[in-house]
């Protein structure tokens, strides 16, 4: 789906119902009776830098439950760095290439 289908199927409901309406994401394709699971949007909002090209939703609530398990660990990412090259991450102290963007551990941006 695309911003242009998206605003086709907001103008084709009634004008006095569209205040009415909440967004809600859906979060599984589900046969259920009763009310789907998912979360309402608090905002909507146009993508820049690496989202660019895209229209993005934020959910009241987290829609994914982080748990220490699900962090990324430093040690799947293999690369060769000379030892004059390795820095410290200043938030989770891990050992990260000098010229890094981003830790690969718990996503911290790098001042260059």
């Amino acid at each position: 789906m695309n911003a242009e289908n998206l605003f086709n199927v907001l103008k084709n409901i009634p004008q006095n119902k569209r205040e009415q309406l909440s967004v809600f994401v859906k979060t599984e394709w589900e046969n259920s009776i009763g009310g789907a699971s998912g979360e309402y949007v608090e905002n909507v909002v146009e993508g820049f830098d690496w989202d660019t090209g895209k229209l993005i939703f934020f959910p009241q609530k987290s829609l994914i439950h982080k748990t220490e398990t699900s962090k990324p660990s430093a040690k799947k990412f293999i690369r060769i760095i000379n030892e004059n090259e390795i820095i410290k991450c200043s938030n989770c102290k891990v050992d990260v290439g000098k010229y890094d963007k981003y830790c690969p551990n718990c996503g911290n941006k790098f001042e260059n």
